[in-house]
């Protein structure tokens, strides 16, 4: 299939249809030729590369040499059709001059028309040999693959049925890492003999494994299908069954049932605990993600990808659950399996590489998190490409952080960039530019860009109703977003009413103990606090720190934000003992979690000591601020605060100052 042609093919659509052509150049260029179509002088990637003019060209008199350059070097036209592109002067003139030119193909591909009439899409000059032209329609029931692959069997020149249905087998069977040995002629020695025969063992090998795991997949569909068929009226007698129900009784056969089949108990209990997990019930997930592990280490071994993934998971969890320490251990387990095996640029390396950094953030290790997101970041743009969808929820997960160590502008630029490309590739409706979109309001507003950040806070709000419903947990997230501007902008009743729809709409979509849903009572009784109502903030406050210590843990983060929110309120109320009980804890908490050197942890240790030096406890303030200092405090000036008054006189006060006031000096701070 080689040629002459400098591209495989041009382009030619109206700028209306600009994310349709981006989509259609980016599939054509990263498609991989399949083996039993390629010869061995063929190139894997046929159609690279694809000419898409980024040039508006309305206001020019012609088409212009570039143009008719790039047309004549074309070996295909591809007309991207739609009421806009038969309206274009220009995409009409692309086809006449490349008309001209004879003895090369035109395709087409709709991507929108009038339903009453099939012709409204064509430009005149594809209409003028008087029949409707043959083409790729992407506004029908075909998926957008098959749609690209009609085309793609075009531009090959080969069946599209035959194409289609090889691709489709090819994923259903695809072994990893076969390397069949073809010996051609005679073999002549005995060392060729022995790695023929050792190719095929392992091809075989290969076979039986795939074949496996096709028979452990349909075990498990088989499994999964029989358990929620109890939720079936007539299983369940008329009973509404609950998935939590349903997950109490899978769970409950797997031991028993399952024996004989570990792998397809290992696969299940996997399943299970990321439902449990899903539904935040993370003391069920726990055993069943520790049982599979059991269980893959057994069969499989330590080394195997299947252990990998499920310590990847484990991870997680645990991450969850606010134990940071077993978080990292289980996941850098995890990634020095996929890069040993995979290769470090590997997508399930980079997606470990990114659960890495996010644990190294909850534990304070801000710097290397940032770091690890970055270095994931840039993997996905190697290897995926800057649109790919793994690529820009790496680039969310780096603005986030970005964000987080107060480098707002960055942050802002990485979520409009983000955000481009996939309104470019998706549409703006697309859930993934929705979620970016929430995210790049959120840090607007976080920068004081509120004028930016309402317009699109807003916009994404009511996208997300019209697209999601109203009650979405998407949708509540925007609505939460708007809530936290309206306080921004002091209009505190307004914003505590949003935030009291969001917690009572989560209750009702995710539960009422669901990690969300509790998140959005604590932002709700914030919204008290600042409207002057702090007692209702109160009542709302401690039901909520009780659950997140329960389905959470005292030392998640959430919920140590929580408990720290509660000693800030106690002490408006003047409750001080209650107010210093709870700000211990939180000191308490970021020590064990993040370190005596955390911001986090030297700011709960410095109002930990306001609170004491204002309950007369003095020697108790001056060792929370002993310890502060003893950790990197270095803000001289907080130590002016009136609540430390009690303390000026001491010596003990004044060496700890004099530290600080040094440190500040040599650090230039």
């Amino acid at each position: 299939m080689a040629n002459d042609f400098k591209y495989a093919a041009f382009i030619s659509y109206s700028h209306v249809d600009r994310k349709w052509a981006l989509w259609l150049q980016r599939s054509l260029e990263r498609y991989q030729l399949p083996k039993w179509l390629r010869a061995a002088t063929e190139p894997t990637h046929p159609f690279r590369p694809v000419f898409r003019d980024e040039e508006e060209l309305a206001a020019a008199p012609e088409l212009g040499e570039r143009i008719d350059a790039a047309l004549a070097a074309s070996k295909a036209l591809i007309v991207v059709c739609s009421p806009a592109a038969r309206d274009s002067a220009w995409v009409n003139e692309e086809v006449r001059r490349f008309r001209e030119l004879g003895g090369r193909p035109i395709y087409s591909l709709i991507v929108a028309k009038d339903p009453h009439d099939g012709r409204s899409c064509f430009p005149p000059a594809l209409l003028d040999q008087g029949q409707e032209p043959l083409a790729a329609d992407i506004t029908g029931d075909v998926s957008r693959r098959d749609t690209f692959l009609k085309l793609a069997a075009g531009l090959l020149q080969v069946d599209y049925d035959n194409l289609r249905q090889r691709e489709s087998r090819t994923k259903q069977r695809r072994l990893l890492g076969i390397a069949a040995a073809s010996v051609v002629g005679m073999v002549l020695t005995a060392g060729l003999a022995l790695l023929a025969v050792i190719s095929r063992n392992e091809a075989q090998e290969e076979k039986q494994r795939a074949e496996r795991e096709a028979l452990t997949a349909n075990q498990v569909v088989g499994f999964l299908i029989e358990l929620l068929s109890a939720s079936h009226p007539e299983q369940s007698r008329g009973k509404p069954v609950t998935v939590r129900e349903v997950l109490d009784r899978g769970r409950d056969r797997i031991d028993g049932e399952l024996v004989d089949v570990p792998l397809v108990q290992a696969r299940l209990k996997s399943v299970l605990a990321q439902a449990y997990e899903g539904l935040a019930h993370y003391d069920q997930a726990l055993p069943l993600y520790e049982g599979a592990l059991d269980i893959y280490n057994n069969e499989l071994g330590a080394d195997a990808l299947d252990t990998a993934s499920v310590l990847g998971d484990l991870g997680t969890l645990q991450m969850r659950r606010g134990d940071q320490a077993a978080a990292e251990r289980l996941v850098r387990q995890s990634l020095a399996i996929r890069e040993q095996t995979l290769g470090k640029t590997d997508p399930a390396s980079l997606r470990t590489l990114a659960n890495l950094a996010s644990v190294l953030y909850l534990s304070g290790r801000t710097n290397d998190a940032l770091a690890m997101y970055r270095e994931a970041y840039e993997g996905f743009r190697l290897v995926q490409g800057p649109a790919h969808a793994e690529t820009l929820g790496a680039a969310n997960n780096l603005a986030n952080v970005l964000s987080r160590v107060g480098r707002n502008d960055e942050a802002i630029e990485l979520y409009k960039q983000a955000l481009q490309n996939l309104v470019e590739l998706h549409g703006e409706d697309h859930p993934d530019a929705l979620g970016i979109a929430q995210n790049l309001a959120v840090e607007l507003i976080r920068a004081g860009r509120f004028e930016e950040a309402e317009k699109l806070a807003r916009k994404t709000l009511v996208t997300r109703e019209r697209v999601f419903g109203t009650h979405h947990p998407d949708t509540l997230l925007s609505l939460a977003s708007v809530a936290e501007l309206e306080m921004a902008l002091g209009k505190t009743r307004t914003a505590a009413e949003g935030f009291a729809r969001v917690w009572r709409d989560s209750a009702v979509a995710l539960g009422a103990r669901h990690q969300r849903t509790l998140a959005a009572r604590v932002n709700y009784s914030a919204a008290l606090i600042k409207d002057g109502r702090p007692q209702q903030a109160l009542e709302q406050l401690r039901p909520t720190i009780d659950d997140l210590r329960k389905n959470l843990g005292a030392s998640h983060p959430t919920t140590i934000n929580a408990t720290n929110r509660l000693a800030l309120l106690f002490a408006q109320l003047e409750r001080l003992p209650e107010a210093l009980s709870a700000m211990h804890e939180v000191q308490s908490q970021w020590l064990a979690v993040a370190g005596a050197s955390d911001r986090r942890t030297l700011n709960a240790q410095f109002n930990a000591a306001c609170l004491a030096a204002s309950s007369g406890a003095t020697e108790a303030a001056l060792d929370y601020l002993e310890a502060a200092v003893a950790g990197g405090f270095a803000r001289p000036e907080l130590l002016e605060d009136p609540d430390l008054l009690p303390l000026v006189s001491l010596p003990r006060f004044q060496t700890l100052k004099a530290t600080v006031e040094q440190r500040r000096d040599s650090t230039g701070r």
